[in-house]
């Protein structure tokens, strides 16, 4: 009888043994992007991938630099300085990349502008006039963001970069005043009122770190700070004609510092 019990034992011993090194001797697979639960299923337990998915609106403010524009476009034209502070409004929506875990895709678009509208001047002739510039940019890309390890319960901190396609806008224009209405002396003679649109086109790229927090399963709250950066092609006027010497609008750029704040809605668990 304690020769059995004896003989039991050993036989426990080498079974799990051998079911040890059988199990150490899996080989790990590294391609799939959610084998991790296999491997440390308690860490996955206390850090699960990131999976948000959402859309939403987005507000913000550019802060670039014109104080070229205003120097050579702004002051002769207007005598006073457009601010170098852009409001940007836009939407983004964004889902997790299948097959990287914690990274995620979307798709972005914005535009914002800078104003001073119906400022009173004279002309050569005497008449009066008003004028209003505009800066305008806008653009439409790609997002690609990277969720950190840094999660305080229901907020994730990413780091991301936007790639996009657009435009940067200069809008001028100079319009008589209206003393009285008659269309038929309006046409007649010599108009006072010319508008024109310089445009080049846009390359953005701005990294950025956002932090996000969901208050709900279904609402979630975002702050972002970024740099845009932008490769700006050939100015042109009023769509296709060339300006020749481009000096007064060559440094205008449309990049520098970007804060954004936006409101989604999506399942953010």
């Amino acid at each position: 009888m304690k020769r059995s019990a004896i003989f039991l034992l050993l036989v426990c011993v080498v079974f799990s043994s051998m079911s040890a090194k059988a199990q150490t001797g899996i080989p790990r697979d590294t391609t799939h992007w959610n084998d991790e639960d296999i491997y440390n299923p308690n860490a996955t337990a206390s850090a699960p991938p990131y999976a948000w998915l959402g859309a939403g609106f987005v507000s913000g403010a550019l802060m670039t630099n014109l104080d070229d524009f205003n120097k050579n476009v702004s002051q002769p034209f207007l005598k006073q300085d457009l601010s170098a502070t852009i409001p940007l409004f836009g939407a983004h929506l964004f889902f997790p990349f299948p097959w990287v875990k914690n990274l995620r895709v979307g798709g972005v678009f914005a535009m914002g502008r800078s104003q001073v509208c119906c400022v009173p001047d004279t002309a050569s002739s005497g008449q009066p006039l008003m004028r209003t510039l505009r800066v305008s940019t806008g653009y439409g890309g790609i997002t690609l963001d990277y969720n950190l390890p840094v999660r305080i319960s229901r907020c994730h901190v990413l780091a991301g970069i936007e790639l996009g396609v657009g435009s940067l806008n200069v809008w001028a224009k100079q319009a008589a005043n209206r003393t009285s209405f008659d269309i038929n002396n309006e046409f007649d003679n010599a108009s006072s009122v010319i508008t024109h649109t310089y445009s080049a086109s846009m390359i953005v790229f701005k990294p950025q770190v956002t932090f996000e927090w969901a208050p709900l399963n279904f609402l979630m709250l975002r702050a972002s700070l970024g740099y845009q950066g932008t490769s700006i092609g050939t100015w042109y006027a009023d769509e296709d004609v060339s300006l020749g010497n481009t000096d007064k609008l060559s440094t205008t750029k449309g990049g520098g510092l970007v804060a954004n704040a936006g409101i989604y809605l999506g399942i953010f668990q």
